[in-house]
């Protein structure tokens, strides 16, 4: 058991279906990462060093500098508690939890109305 940014990793896992996990990087971010190791597509754990699994942090935090897992979300969250701070539109959306993007409210987000009442 191996861990990058807090998602568990075994031996037999994958490479892009675990990097799509963490929290911050999609399909297109995990091709950049394999395509700078030369890895092949479906890679899987067992066959890559130890080296490599540190040079794959070190290129996440270092040479693309991504925002993944705590510190991506400390920023959403940062965002979210600037908007309700100016008491604008968005904010007043986020501040009772309805949708923000407009999105139609009399059919859908059911969910979101349902923690409302």
């Amino acid at each position: 058991m191996l861990n990058i940014f807090n998602v568990e990793l075994t031996e037999f896992d994958k490479l892009d279906q675990k990097f799509k996990k963490i929290f911050g990087i999609n399909w297109h971010r995990s091709l950049i990462i394999r395509k700078e190791l030369k890895l092949p597509y479906n890679s899987k754990l067992k066959k890559i060093n130890d080296l490599k699994l540190t040079l794959i942090t070190t290129l996440i935090k270092n040479k693309y500098k991504f925002n993944v897992e705590n510190d991506l979300k400390n920023y959403n969250y940062e965002n979210i508690k600037f908007y309700k701070n100016l008491k604008n539109y968005k904010g007043y959306r986020h501040l009772f939890n309805l949708s923000v993007r407009g999105q139609r409210t009399k059919t859908n987000c059911r969910t979101q109305r349902k923690y409302n009442n």
